[in-house]
């Protein structure tokens, strides 16, 4: 069927219509219920890019968690009976110290949730970039589109900003790379490979910390596989992680925001059910020690905390070290090639094996000086809070008092617009349409 230039089409179920470009059908959705139809496909083109944070799933469950008051838009794009590209964006207008502005940005991409995604077959980014920005701008509804934090195998970001870069109504692209590290581990064949490939001294700390922990204890490592389990593996989790890193002074994965760790509970009950929860305890003598909570998609396996015991009589043992092991031993057993073992830079994790690699993101500014002004100021406004929260309330005021408060929802959302302060001096007046957002510092290995 020859289709013309341009196609409207209005999708059923609650779907809008939107401007097309040639032979793709672009529908949009105001609700996870509205796209329910797109749920088989959707994963499945997820998981193709191998990023759990583009599913289906995953978005359904973090916008039940994390989207009061914003407004969800779903877009789709098909090829025939293809989908080719889903943006699941949600709109917030953000008022730093009263300067308003209108955000569109990617479910996912704040409150810890690991990272947004792009979901876009590569052959098609140029069309769904241009398809994209032509829908919100006829409606008149953003200032700001973001999309980060995003992994670095996300090949897409670089046709997407291209296209976006030459978009009419656009008045700078904001490309960051770098913004953070984390630490990937590519993964042999093999177990044994992976240890062979270690240094020296690491392999037979490896060995010798394994011996020592089994030697006159009954030692176990298991694979959360059944419903039923998980509650129980997540609560001994949340345990763990927390006593550790309040034992280091720091809030943990699970303490800032409650709703955080009710999101990796319905995340783990979710993907249990299709093999692709990767939930490891290491029990000794009946009792939970370490547990480690990741997912698996495609050839990759996303690690997101892990928590052991690690008082004065277990911290011989390396249980950090042990549960780490278990993890890359069940990663191969299961096919994948990698494992993505979260953000910050560790010196333990680089000796044995890991590489840094850096996130990217893009922040794409509506054409208008209204527009170009607002979004200056909102970004120092935005900085400015982010130095009074964080550096100087949570970090110098509230710990010699004891007091130990969840971080506030307006911070949290704020942050992003902090973070592209720091990293790009966007100018007032003047300056390019593609900027080059500067590098997170390089640390030392």
């Amino acid at each position: 069927m020859h289709l013309p230039e341009t196609v409207t089409k209005t999708a059923a179920s609650g779907a809008e219509s939107g401007p097309i470009p040639v032979h793709l059908t672009h529908e949009t959705y105001r609700t996870f219920n509205d796209a329910c139809h797109l749920r088989q496909q959707w994963n499945a083109l997820a998981e193709r890019i191998a990023d759990v944070s583009g599913s289906h799933d995953w978005c359904r469950i973090w916008w039940r968690h994390f989207g009061t008051g914003r407004r969800l838009e779903i877009h789709s794009f098909r090829q025939g009976d293809r989908l080719v590209a889903v943006l699941p964006l949600f709109h917030e207008t953000m008022r730093p110290a009263g300067v308003w502005l209108r955000t569109v940005r990617l479910v996912g991409c704040d409150y810890d949730g690991g990272a947004a995604s792009l979901v876009v077959e590569p052959q098609h980014a140029r069309q769904v970039a241009r398809a994209l920005l032509d829908s919100l701008s006829a409606r008149d509804e953003w200032d700001v589109l973001q999309c980060g934090p995003l992994r670095n195998y996300i090949d897409v970001a670089e046709p997407l900003a291209r296209a976006w870069e030459n978009h009419h109504d656009v008045q700078a692209v904001i490309n960051g790379r770098d913004d953070q590290w984390l630490t990937m581990f590519d993964l042999p064949e093999t177990y044994e490979a992976y240890l062979e490939g270690l240094g020296g001294r690491e392999r037979r700390d490896t060995r010798r910390l394994e011996r020592n922990l089994c030697q006159g204890r009954e030692v176990s490592v298991e694979t959360i596989t059944r419903p039923e389990q998980v509650q129980s593996a997540m609560d001994s989790l949340v345990h763990l992680h927390q006593q550790l890193w309040r034992g280091r002074g720091q809030r943990g994965h699970f303490g800032s925001i409650a709703a955080v760790e009710d999101f990796y509970r319905e995340a783990a009950q979710c993907f249990v059910g299709s093999g692709k929860l990767a939930l490891i305890t290491i029990r000794v003598d009946g009792q939970i020690v370490g547990a480690d909570l990741g997912f698996r998609f495609g050839p990759r396996t996303h690690g997101v905390c892990r928590g052991y015991l690690n008082d004065e009589h277990w911290r011989k043992f390396g249980l950090g070290r042990l549960l780490h092991c278990a993890v890359v031993r069940q990663a191969i057993q299961c096919g994948s090639t990698q494992v993505e073992a979260g953000r910050g830079v560790f010196d333990h994790k680089l000796r044995l094996g890991g590489r840094l690699v850096g996130e990217r993101s893009l922040a794409v500014v509506r054409q208008g000086s209204g527009r170009r002004l607002r979004f200056w100021l909102a970004l120092r406004a935005a900085y400015l809070i982010h130095v009074a929260y964080n550096r100087v309330w949570a970090d110098v005021i509230a710990p010699p008092l004891g007091i130990r408060t969840p971080e506030r929802h307006f911070y949290v959302r704020y942050r992003m617009l902090a973070q592209l302060f720091r990293r790009t001096r966007f100018r007032l007046f003047g300056g390019p349409r593609f900027v080059q957002a500067a590098p997170a510092a390089v640390p030392r290995q």
